[in-house]
C-alpha cells in the first residue's frame, strides 16, 4: 500500500496530469463496466491502467 501511495503522489506532481484518488477508482473494482463508462463517471479524459512494483526499494 505504501508503494501505491508513493506512485500516486509522484504522478500527481507531473504538470498537466490530474490524478484521481485511489478510493474513487477502487469503487469500480470488480465491475464489468466499460472503461468509457468509468472515465465518464470519474470525469476524466484519459485513464492509466496498470501496477507498479518496487525494485531494490527505489522508486522514482
Amino acid at each position: 500500500m505504501v508503494w501505491q501511495k508513493m506512485t500516486l503522489h509522484l504522478r500527481a506532481k507531473i504538470p498537466g496530469l490530474s490524478v484521481i484518488a485511489r478510493t474513487s477508482s477502487l469503487a469500480f473494482r470488480g465491475n464489468d463496466l466499460d472503461l468509457r463508462c468509468i472515465s465518464e463517471a470519474l470525469d476524466v479524459g484519459k485513464m492509466l491502467e496498470g501496477s507498479a512494483q518496487p525494485a531494490d526499494r527505489i522508486l522514482g
